[in-house]
């Protein structure tokens, strides 16, 4: 429910407010499934075997950098969007703090949760899609970078990834406001960046400018 009034964010005996990761390849009695022998928190006594990362409010969506880290888009609540690592066993912070601020006491430790790399304020939207790293030579400007957009107002964003998991982003550019609704990001077997409008039921693909452009 709003500002997550159960704390079930916090609370790391319940998958409410997590990402969680099984084997559905196998079974672990008295479960239909396994639990990874490297989750991260696996042998806790404190924590439900099947969380990956815990603190999340409404996790939309996720995806891997090149190097094998997860890269979380968290849907904020009253004033914040959210993009950011998420390593195995991290507390995202959700509700002791919404994007990179206190939000259900005045202050908060920060230092106890992962800080997102990238927020936005409603100026800018108020509902964001986690999308993924372009790895196609097409459209070039977009290579290497993490692109990402909001739902509410058709923005959309590429960024450059921190040298290093703790830092912020380096460089953010504005992919300009389109009129759609993106809800999803899609990614082919070469790379190349797809976005889905849900209003309209139709997938765009990221291109190179036609050659007039202006």
């Amino acid at each position: 429910s709003g500002s997550d009034q159960d704390g079930h964010g916090q609370n790391s005996k319940t998958w409410l407010g997590s990402i969680l990761r099984i084997d559905i390849d196998g079974e672990e009695p008295p479960l239909a499934y396994r639990i990874p022998a490297d989750n991260p928190l696996r042998d806790s006594q404190e924590i439900t075997p099947e969380t990956f990362v815990f603190g999340v409010r409404n996790p939309w969506r996720f995806s891997w950098d090149v190097a094998g880290n997860m890269i979380v888009a968290d849907v904020g609540q009253d004033e914040w969007e959210e993009v950011g690592y998420a390593l195995p066993g991290e507390n995202l912070g959700w509700n002791k703090m919404e994007g990179q601020a206190c939000f259900s006491a005045p202050d908060c430790d920060t230092d106890e949760f992962r800080q997102p790399f990238q927020v936005y304020g409603r100026a800018d939207g108020d509902s964001v899609t986690g999308g993924f790293v372009s790895e196609a030579p097409i459209p070039k400007a977009l290579r290497g970078l993490y692109v990402y957009g909001d739902y509410s107002s058709g923005r959309l964003w590429a960024l450059t990834l921190p040298d290093d998991t703790s830092f912020e982003a380096q460089a953010v550019a504005r992919l300009g406001a389109w009129p759609i609704h993106p809800s999803a990001f899609g990614r082919d077997g070469t790379g190349r960046l797809f976005v889905a409008d849900h209003m309209r039921g139709i997938i765009f693909r990221f291109d190179e400018p036609p050659s007039d452009a202006r």
